[in-house]
């Protein structure tokens, strides 16, 4: 057994006492609260201008908490931007109504077997079928709106014996994140409120402080209910092999966030546990330098959505002078009743000719100019959102639009969706697809690889609308190739010596994502090219043979009693006579 380089591998190969660990857990986590301290503000402004309720900023207060909290938002037009923008990714990357994705080996050869194909098609429906059954598609759509808001977003994928898997969400501000040199987030600590009961239910009794145990042994019922703020710490086990085999690639450890329970020697992790891979699927919208955290559209945006919500007030306290003016009166009016009501008589003092019961300025407000001010504002969050971009057909005014617009207008929306759209393939699909393939392996549910794929991973191919934009243009490349050489084989048919029709169909066909149990291998094309050659052969010899049936039977013919002739037979197989 080698020797313990480091403080925290010293704790885990030495005498693995728990106060130590969590000790070491707590100075990170207050480390990682430090760090994340900037992004705080400016997360909370845009949680409070756009969706008040998304937000967990300080997890550690009790939860489920339904007191009203849009009271900023007067317009809520950057929140109906933002849930079209997730829907629109959602529609157009992962939707659940068609196949976003596939499996298949990287090489091509590999590609076109047969039984490689069978394995990739069973293991991708498997992967669908599994994210049907569990709550994979309600949590990307989250996961959409998050990136699309805070520019970060995360959850977990975990093993579940009913649905196979089931996706954890995590509210901004309820976790921090920190990532390697790849800027791959590899390490998540987050704090999650569970009452008594759940505490109790899902760890050991001997690992939960006497504080817990106590509201769940209550007498009272209510106290099983109470939240305690329970922390988990997700990180790489980078000393996999050294360790006791319990120790899986990836640790995770939970304990109570309960300075009680310390202060009585009671500091016992709630669990100590690992994962076979990475269970963390964070993406960002876009990130800057060495920053594990995101940029995001709704951060370009906020100062539009804060000034829109002034603006709004100004407009509406506007109007409210116009319709309602403040007013003034004369002092001897002080006890008499006063009204504005349509109809109301208010009896005033007159003095000099003038009214003694008037408004105190006249209000001449051009509300045109507001309306245009909040019109701007209400494009500028939309065009932040991409609104117009996802919407771009249904919003369009004209009745007849042709397929030709439609491609046009769907690879302007590639070309600005086009950076989130691979950065979400390596942050998001890929490791959501690979942690789930690996589930479904080791439940059993996809088979073993066969024998040519042995110790190779395969490859997951996103079909995203980008993907799909990007093989059009392959297509009609392909359509105008095949109409000029078509053109040029009316002259010379030798001009279509150069054209490989089987690549092409094979290429054609996978551009349009048709499924690989649709197409023919190439031992199954050489087979099928065989028997046909065989048919026709055949064929040819049976009609050979009826033209030659004539002539035989004038073989019992001779000219003039002489040698036969065999010039009926040499007509029949096209010889002179």
């Amino acid at each position: 057994m080698r020797v313990a380089t480091s403080p925290f591998e010293q704790i885990l190969l030495g005498p693995q006492s728990d106060i130590q660990l969590r000790t070491y857990y707590e100075s990170l986590r207050s480390y990682m609260q430090t760090e994340q301290s900037s992004w705080l503000p400016h997360w909370s402004q845009l949680a409070r201008f756009n969706l008040p309720r998304s937000s967990r900023f300080n997890p550690i207060n009790q939860p489920d908490q339904g007191q009203r909290k849009d009271y900023d938002i007067v317009d809520n037009c950057a929140t109906l931007a933002l849930r079209t923008c997730s829907a629109g990714m959602m529609g157009g990357m992962s939707s659940p109504s068609r196949e976003w994705f596939k499996v298949q080996p990287e090489d091509d050869e590999l590609r076109e077997l047969s039984e490689v194909q069978d394995y990739c098609e069973h293991g991708a429906d498997q992967v669908r079928n599994a994210f049907l059954k569990s709550n994979v598609y309600p949590t990307l759509v989250n996961a959409y709106r998050d990136m699309a808001l805070y520019g970060t977003q995360a959850f977990s994928v975990v093993e579940d014996r009913e649905d196979d898997i089931r996706c954890f969400p995590y509210p901004i501000g309820s976790y921090m994140v920190a990532g390697d040199s790849a800027l791959r987030i590899t390490l998540i600590l987050r704090i999650v409120n569970m009452t008594a009961a759940q505490i109790v239910a899902d760890y050991p009794r001997e690992n939960i402080s006497s504080q817990v145990l106590s509201y769940f042994d209550s007498p009272s019922g209510g106290q099983k209910e109470t939240w305690w703020p329970v922390v988990q710490v997700i990180h790489p086990n980078t000393y996999y092999g050294s360790l006791a085999h319990k120790f899986k690639r990836w640790v995770s450890v939970h304990y109570e966030l309960n300075t009680y329970a310390v202060e009585k020697g009671e500091g016992k992790l709630l669990r100590r546990s690992g994962f076979n891979e990475n269970p963390i699927i964070c993406s960002r919208w876009d990130i800057t330098g060495e920053n594990f955290y995101g940029n995001s559209p709704g951060m370009d945006c906020l100062g539009d959505v804060m000034g829109l919500q002034l603006l709004q007030k100004r407009k509406s306290e506007a109007v409210d002078k116009m319709v309602k003016p403040p007013m003034i009166a004369s002092p001897a009016m002080a006890n008499q009743k006063m009204s504005i009501l349509p109809g109301d008589i208010t009896y005033g003092d007159m003095k000099d000719g003038s009214m003694g019961f008037k408004p105190a300025f006249e209000m001449k407000f051009d509300i045109e100019h507001v309306l245009e001010d909040i019109r701007e504002h209400h494009d500028r969050i939309e065009d932040a959102y991409y609104k117009k971009l996802f919407l771009m057909i249904s919003e369009s005014d004209r009745r007849q639009v042709t397929a030709e617009e439609i491609r046009a207008k769907q690879e302007e929306k590639m070309l600005v969706l086009g950076p989130v759209l691979e950065r979400s393939n390596n942050e998001l699909f890929k490791p959501l697809i690979q942690r789930t393939w690996n589930i479904l392996r080791r439940k059993g549910k996809i088979p073993a690889p066969p024998e040519v794929l042995r110790g190779k991973t395969p490859g997951f191919h996103f079909e995203s609308i980008l993907a799909q934009a990007q093989r059009m243009l392959k297509i009609a490349s392909l359509d105008r190739w095949n109409n000029f050489v078509s053109s040029q084989i009316a002259v010379d048919p030798s001009a279509g010596d150069l054209m490989n029709r089987d690549e092409m169909n094979r290429e054609y066909g996978e551009d349009l994502s048709v499924p690989p149990k649709c197409m023919n291998s190439d031992e199954d094309i050489q087979k099928i090219r065989e028997q046909r050659m065989k048919t026709q052969q055949a064929q040819q010899i049976a009609a050979n043979a009826k033209n030659l049936a004539p002539a035989v039977a004038a073989l019992g013919q001779t000219a003039g009693g002489g040698a036969p002739d065999l010039s009926g037979i040499s007509k029949a197989i096209g010889q002179p006579g």
